[in-house]
């Protein structure tokens, strides 16, 4: 098992990513997805989740994530509203 790690900007910044990208507006593409093509892809980000946790060492939560992070969350918010 890997050493456990605290998470640095950029590993904060893929599950940033991933925690937007599995909100259910952004998940289902606002209804556009067959309930096949949700279940698809709702797998594959909850294994890009398990495996960035896996390089981490440890579970890390969406709370963790935008918790205590005011310069990493502005950025990120800054930038996909651009």
């Amino acid at each position: 098992m890997p050493k456990q790690m605290s998470l640095n900007a950029k590993m904060q910044e893929k599950f940033m990513q991933l925690s937007c990208e599995l909100s259910p507006e952004n998940l289902c593409c606002d209804g556009e997805l067959s309930h096949f093509q949700v279940i698809k892809k709702l797998a594959r980000l909850r294994k890009e989740w398990a495996v960035l946790e896996r390089r981490v060492g440890r579970k890390v939560s969406e709370e963790e994530v935008f918790i205590d992070t005011p310069t990493t969350k502005v950025r990120w918010l800054s930038r996909s509203h651009s």
